[in-house]
């Protein structure tokens, strides 16, 4: 697991947290856990609807969280809808991006999504960015590419966040808590007791470089699994006693084994194939029942 705590006082860093979460900057001690979309390599969700003041859009779509990109990428329908809207509501205009007048921006709605069987409220903060060049706000929604919604990072900030992996049982998910306003570096109570984690620092700017955490995550356990894998197997082979069933052929043997397990009547195969854990033989017994080629006639 890891954890990202966005600041929003410039002179206080981010936090990238690894191995927990800690509960010294979600207020109220609470997040809620979005389910991840199984058989996927991504932080993807299921978003079932948008809703926009009792607008609702009907999404049926995924939501895919990048920390690499500020903006909320959207499919070509559901982005008209929202453009729509806040044209309709705002009097918002087209431009190179969307622009609307935020002198005051708590005027305008949160967003509700329906994702992950969970109800997230975006407040104005995650989808209008003030353009001080224009005196105006610009909609933080573009055109998404992949016919699925993507969550970049102008939405995490309003959140802390969780990323979670699959690990004793538990699905992988992704928490999103509502951030203390105020941080001190005082601990509340008993409010760091489950955080097993490193706490690192980042500039704001640096945030996006965060994208490949998970993925570093993933290769991090699977580099762990495969030297473990590796040193049982040369373990293994130090204990093997090697049989040679009568009718193989020598000549095609290779000079490593091919462990699989509960192959019982290898020696019918035509393909290299290794025996372990035989009932009748101790210590492991290996076989290599290469069978003769067939003639043809």
């Amino acid at each position: 697991m890891f954890s990202l705590y966005f600041s929003k006082d410039a002179d206080t860093n981010s936090k990238l947290i690894l191995g927990g979460i800690d509960k010294d900057y979600i207020e109220e001690d609470e997040m809620k856990f979005l389910s991840l979309v199984e058989g996927q390599n991504n932080w993807a969700v299921n978003l079932e609807e948008v809703d926009l003041m009792g607008e609702t859009i009907n999404t049926y779509s995924q939501a895919v969280f990048d920390l690499s990109t500020p903006f909320i990428f959207v499919p070509h329908n559901d982005l008209y809808r929202i453009y729509d809207f806040f044209k309709r509501k705002y009097d918002c205009q087209d431009g190179p991006q969307i622009n609307c007048y935020c002198d005051y921006m708590s005027e305008y709605p949160n967003i509700t999504f329906f994702m992950g069987g969970q109800l997230i409220m975006l407040p104005p903060e995650g989808y209008l960015q003030y353009n001080s060049s224009i005196g105006e706000c610009v909609l933080l929604f573009e055109e998404s590419q992949t016919g699925n919604w993507v969550i970049g990072t102008s939405f995490l900030r309003q959140f802390y966040s969780a990323f979670s992996l699959p690990a004793n049982g538990i699905s992988a998910s992704i928490g999103l808590g509502v951030p203390t306003v105020n941080h001190h570096s005082g601990n509340k109570g008993d409010s760091t007791d489950d955080l097993l984690g490193l706490k690192i620092g980042l500039p704001i700017g640096g945030v996006i470089a965060l994208g490949a955490v998970g993925v570093v995550c993933c290769l991090c356990v699977s580099k762990r699994r495969k030297a473990k894998k590796a040193a049982k197997n040369q373990e293994n082979k130090q204990n093997l006693i090697v049989y040679v069933a009568p009718d193989s052929n020598t000549e095609r043997m290779p000079e490593e084994p091919i462990l699989i397990e509960n192959a019982d009547g290898a020696h019918r195969e035509v393909r290299p194939i290794v025996v372990i854990n035989m009932p009748d033989k101790n210590p492991q017994t290996v076989f290599y029942p290469f069978l003769p080629p067939v003639a043809v006639n």
